[in-house]
């Protein structure tokens, strides 16, 4: 009896080696080709059933075609390339994660021309960090805003640590004020996750991450949206009134941030000179500064939107 087990496991694991050489196979001449460095690396899009069966089959031989692009640069590669081909720059670019992207959806007549939306779902700040060259700073923006690391804490592309979360905000800061650009830094919205036995922990980690953040603008003198507070309910979680799920807001929700993200866009304008981009030595020089953020221990039904300044201190006010 065992012995026959035996030849059938054995058997069984024969056709399972076979069928994944043959995938692997298959899957060498239906994989786009790969050139290396190219002037077009992003291959052009395949709508309909036969891109869903592309990407499905490379998905199953372990080729997902999201590896050729971890950081999604090709996702506004054509967009941008028509704003580079006007040469009608944005004034505002967001970048970000979910919360931005979708952003669009609820309230597409916030964005426009002049302020661009470059948020892409399921990115963590790392790959942001890799996006912040190609999809805002070449766009010439005078004010750069930052929102991201939900997925970092929830570990979509695996665990991190707190300090690289850190180390890749300091280096989009970095990247954006050497261009000349006022950065935004926007506090993370309540969220609890989609694991229920994760939720207490994924609170937790939101506040620690937006005190950090408030700290380093307050240190950087950047201009901080505080999205947490109008948005968060006695527990930390985002408000259910204002949430599509538990980690995204609805159309309420993103109402709510419009106030705070416009005062917070309103005060980076008027840290850029009348001549056009502010020098990085008016950037350092700045008057703005955040001030030490911590969570409410409230319930905010209403906010007006928190900004920052060194001559008067940032107020969240609830109605």
């Amino acid at each position: 009896m065992a012995g026959r087990l035996a030849g059938r496991l054995g058997w069984g694991l024969l056709v399972a080696l076979l069928l994944l050489a043959a995938l692997r196979l298959v899957a060498d001449r239906v994989e786009p080709d790969n050139r290396g460095l190219g002037p077009s690396p992003c291959p052009p899009g395949e709508p309909g059933r036969l891109g869903i069966a592309r990407l499905a089959f490379l998905t199953l031989a372990g080729r997902p075609p999201g590896l050729r692009d971890w950081a999604d640069l090709c996702f506004y590669q054509a967009q941008n390339a028509r704003i580079t081909a006007t040469g009608r720059w944005p004034r505002t670019v967001l970048i970000g994660d979910s919360i931005f992207q979708y952003w669009s959806g609820f309230d597409p007549g916030f964005f426009s021309d002049d302020r661009v939306n470059r948020g892409i779902a399921g990115q963590t700040s790392g790959q942001v960090l890799l996006r912040m060259t190609p999809d805002a700073l070449a766009l010439r923006p005078r004010v750069v805003h930052v929102l991201v690391g939900l997925n970092d804490v929830t570990g979509v592309n695996g665990p991190s640590r707190p300090e690289d979360y850190r180390n890749n905000i300091r280096a989009m800061t970095t990247l954006a004020k050497a261009s000349g650009a006022v950065v935004v830094i926007g506090l993370l919205p309540p969220a609890s996750g989609k694991r229920e036995d994760r939720r207490a922990r994924t609170i937790a980690t939101i506040r620690d991450l937006n005190g950090w953040l408030a700290r380093f603008a307050r240190e950087e003198d950047l201009v901080l949206a505080d999205y947490w507070s109008p948005l968060a309910a006695p527990d930390g979680s985002l408000r259910a009134d204002l949430a599509a799920d538990p980690s995204h807001p609805n159309a309420a929700g993103y109402a709510a941030m419009k106030a705070v993200a416009l005062a917070a866009f309103a005060e980076a304008e008027r840290r850029i000179p009348a001549s056009g981009r502010q020098d990085q030595g008016s950037v350092a020089a700045s008057h703005f500064e955040a001030v030490a953020w911590s969570p409410p221990s409230t319930s905010v039904t209403a906010a007006k939107p928190a900004i920052t300044s060194a001559r008067k201190p940032a107020v969240t006010q609830a109605r």
